[in-house]
């Protein structure tokens, strides 16, 4: 992995949308809905007043073959953590538009590894 060029990358601007037949399958993938008689996980998987779970924020644009070009081999990566702030919930459907950076990387060690931060 190149540190230099891995810090000078810009990730891809992506735009995509996503329909209420998204989030429900979405949710459906998830396992929601598998009881019948829960009343609280309907609403994620049905038509009618249906919600968007808080999770789906994280899948519709990720992107991460853009980090190759820095020497990251994709065949070892694991993705370890991560955290959002959600200010509302998401509409059911919708179009949206992320950026990604890398904000640091930390190199563990020789056969360890490295850290990377991506915002």
């Amino acid at each position: 992995m190149d540190y230099q060029k891995l810090m000078e990358l810009e990730g891809p601007v992506i735009e995509r949308t996503y329909t209420d037949r998204d989030t429900m399958l979405y949710a459906l993938g998830l396992g929601v809905g598998a009881d019948p008689m829960n009343r609280d996980e309907l609403s994620f998987v049905y038509e009618k007043n249906l919600k968007t779970l808080p999770t789906m924020a994280t899948v519709v644009t990720w992107a991460d073959s853009w980090l190759n070009k820095a020497g990251v081999d994709m065949v070892k990566v694991v993705h370890g953590e991560q955290r959002m702030t959600i200010h509302r919930p998401l509409p059911a459907a919708a179009s949206v538009v992320s950026k990604v950076r890398v904000v640091e990387a930390f190199d563990k060690g020789a056969d360890k590894g490295a850290l990377i931060l991506v915002e």
